[in-house]
């Protein structure tokens, strides 16, 4: 099966997370991975993993372009969605952003049915913002009682790969069974 990941990342963290994904089904599937912004067309692809980030409860614009864009096409194939997020860190909130954030995401697009959707931990790099972000990511850090310097990666790799693993498992089952994941 021929499956795009797709990610809209801010800092660079769910592009991590997204190639870790797209290695993983790379074992099973041929895999492409690519920014959101730069697909022009899902042909070709039978199946779409789509990552994002979201901060201060906002999805990255890319993701809600893209979903826009191709809400037709994603209602034909097997799809997966994930994010990555601070909120996430904790298993209490990455159920907090599978059972609510994601939800009210995709209520503007009732034709997409993913068949798997996850959150996962964030990171914190405050070399990497601008002034005005980084006075923002601290405000907000040291409410949640974070650090407010340097880097800090609350992503936990394993789960990452165990996710990734159980798509790739969808996505399969979804081959030998016509589509229907």
């Amino acid at each position: 099966m021929r499956v795009l990941v797709g990610y809209a990342s801010g800092f660079g963290a769910t592009a991590e997370v997204a190639k870790v994904i797209g290695q993983v089904l790379g074992e099973k599937h041929a895999v492409a991975v690519h920014p959101l912004g730069e697909v022009r067309s899902l042909e070709g692809y039978e199946a779409v993993v789509i990552g994002t980030s979201l901060r201060a409860n906002r999805w990255l614009g890319g993701v809600s372009r893209f979903l826009s864009r191709f809400r037709h096409d994603l209602a034909k194939r097997p799809v997966a969605l994930f994010c990555v997020c601070l909120t996430a860190r904790t298993v209490e909130g990455g159920r907090r952003i599978v059972g609510e954030s994601l939800p009210r995401l995709l209520a503007r697009y009732p034709e997409i049915k993913p068949i798997a959707v996850e959150a996962f931990g964030g990171v914190l790099h405050f070399d990497k913002y601008n002034p005005l972000v980084r006075a923002v990511m601290r405000r907000a850090a040291a409410e949640e009682g974070l650090p407010t310097s340097g880097f800090v990666d609350y992503r936990d790799w394993e789960t990452i790969r165990r996710w990734a693993a159980e798509v790739g498992g969808k996505l399969a089952q979804a081959e030998t069974s016509g589509g229907e994941a």
